[in-house]
């Protein structure tokens, strides 16, 4: 609730400077409808998963192209084949026990 004294400073504070102190986006506006910050809030979302999306295509881009000039792509390979030969042999020897 807005006092009395805090509305005529405020409009005090409006005809001196000629704008209002408060910001744009801490106004409240009633012509915004929940359908309109429903969409708002959509786009913005969009928009921070792409970016977050191509923030981490990059970041691994650039980790691969550092990684492949250093010579530890092969290291990495040879992890990802052991893993699979282990994944391999679990399951072999998991159809080899009786049900």
């Amino acid at each position: 609730m807005v006092s009395s004294a805090g509305l005529e400073r405020h409009i005090d504070i409006v005809k001196v400077t000629g704008s209002n102190p408060v910001p744009p986006t801490m106004r409240i506006n009633p012509k915004n409808k929940y359908s309109i910050i429903f969409l708002k809030n959509i786009v913005g979302g969009i928009g921070w998963a792409v970016g977050a999306t191509v923030g981490f295509a990059l970041l691994i881009s650039i980790l691969g192209f550092i990684l492949s000039q250093l010579g530890g792509l092969p290291l990495i390979g040879d992890w990802f084949a052991r893993i699979i030969e282990v994944t391999n042999k679990a399951l072999e020897a998991k159809k080899a026990l009786p049900r």
